[in-house]
């Protein structure tokens, strides 16, 4: 069944978040993020449209963006292309490198507008890239601490959150702050059932060991060891954990395995569920 058209409008604002395909990390290394920016930069010289907000992660991208008069799919085509192609020419790739759908949605008041910020600048605390938003290099708010209004709009940001610039700058840093001390409570909490879950996944590990006489080994099956036996025990484990409601994330670092080996391990699973 076709996918029915979105509609955007001039002077929309809209949240982006587009990911890579299948959760892979399409922005890992610095080079790229930056190259992302740059491409960034020329589409909206191009196009017109404002870039309010924005932090690029590992394996996907946040944008706010005020539409003008070019659709937005077609920035969105530009922006994505573009980047494709030079990630799969630098890592001589075939296949897609975004997952085929980016999603859409419309900021139609400021309440919407201040939980999107706030979204979108705590995003690298979640994974514990930062413990501070202004540590974190690729976003928008180091770009309005610094004044080098590279990619973003600042000025059209804090009219649209206090009617003039003073009044929506000053608004800015507060729910900024804000943002700041509801994520550190939530983060407390995050982390210790995160623990718990690796916890219990390790004693899984070490039972799933002792029922085949530790044939391998733990210290074999977290190592590069790449025989028969033990990547057979590796493949058969993160299956078993994947199938128990377990995150690739968390079956990857009890393993000490990319994430990306795991979810190779698992996709049948995945792919007979739906």
């Amino acid at each position: 069944m076709p996918r029915p058209l979105r509609q955007f409008h001039p002077g929309g604002i809209y949240h982006i978040t587009h990911r890579g395909h299948n959760k892979f990390h399409i922005f890992e290394e610095t080079i790229d993020k930056a190259h992302f920016l740059d491409i960034l930069r020329k589409v909206v010289q191009e196009t017109g449209c404002h870039v309010l907000f924005y932090t690029i992660m590992d394996n996907h991208y946040h944008l706010l963006i005020e539409m003008q008069e070019m659709p937005l799919d077609k920035v969105m085509r530009r922006l994505n292309t573009r980047y494709a192609i030079y990630y799969t020419k630098k890592h001589r790739l075939s296949g897609s490198v975004f997952d085929s759908h980016y999603s859409a949605s419309e900021v139609k008041d400021k309440k919407y507008l201040v939980s999107v910020i706030q979204y979108i600048a705590t995003n690298p605390i979640k994974p514990s890239l930062v413990q501070k938003i202004n540590e974190y290099r690729w976003c928008a708010h180091l770009e309005i601490v610094a004044r080098k209004q590279e990619n973003i709009l600042s000025n059209r940001l804090f009219e649209l959150l206090g009617g003039n610039y003073e009044k929506g700058k000053s608004h800015y840093f507060k729910l900024i702050q804000e943002a700041q001390q509801k994520v550190e409570q939530n983060t407390a909490l995050d982390i210790n059932l995160s623990s718990q879950r690796i916890n219990a996944l390790e004693s899984q590990l070490v039972s799933f060991l002792a029922s085949q006489n530790n044939t391998p080994t733990l210290k074999q099956i977290r190592s590069d060891d790449r025989d028969q036996v033990v990547s057979e025990s590796r493949r058969s484990f993160a299956r078993i954990a994947f199938s128990q409601g377990y995150k690739v994330s968390e079956i990857a670092k009890v393993l000490n395995v990319s994430e990306r080996s795991v979810y190779g391990w698992c996709k049948m699973i995945d792919s007979t569920d739906g």
